[in-house]
């Protein structure tokens, strides 16, 4: 990070976390800030909150995995001093557009696409990603 000069953004991306793991996500993330990671990408709101109300003063963009799909969503997350907004990959560039200019959030945008032949959004993903089991997103549907 320091010797190419690029920003690194370490990633929370579980949806959600149980209120237990809360205090230690948020030991991890000082512990990196004072090493220089200031930026996180993160899906779960209550997480967001946790570390706000106790002064955690990162940087923080909204995951895609979160499942941004309308103006009042992002409005609402925004409140949380996001950087970014990273809108996931089954939003259109019209949905975008109608988030951005609804929303009135001046800050970052990021459009993130990865073609990984999944059907589903990080949000609404009715599949278990692990390596044991094989991806819903990869069984065929005509057996």
């Amino acid at each position: 990070m320091k010797k190419y000069e690029k920003p690194v953004h370490l990633t929370f991306n579980s949806l959600y976390y149980i209120p237990e793991q809360y205090p230690e996500i948020a030991g991890i993330i000082s512990q990196c800030m004072k090493i220089g990671f200031h930026s996180y990408i993160i899906a779960d709101p209550a997480l967001m909150v946790y570390l706000r109300e106790n002064g955690i003063n990162c940087e923080i963009h909204l995951s895609g995995e979160c499942g941004e799909i309308n103006s009042q969503m992002v409005a609402s997350l925004a409140k949380m001093r996001l950087k970014r907004v990273i809108f996931h990959r089954k939003n259109s560039l019209e949905d975008m557009q109608s988030c951005i200019k609804e929303a009135d959030f001046p800050h970052e945008y990021e459009a993130f696409i990865l073609n990984e032949l999944c059907h589903f959004s990080g949000a609404f993903c009715n599949s278990l990603h692990c390596d044991e089991l094989g991806h819903l997103c990869r069984v065929p549907y005509w057996l």
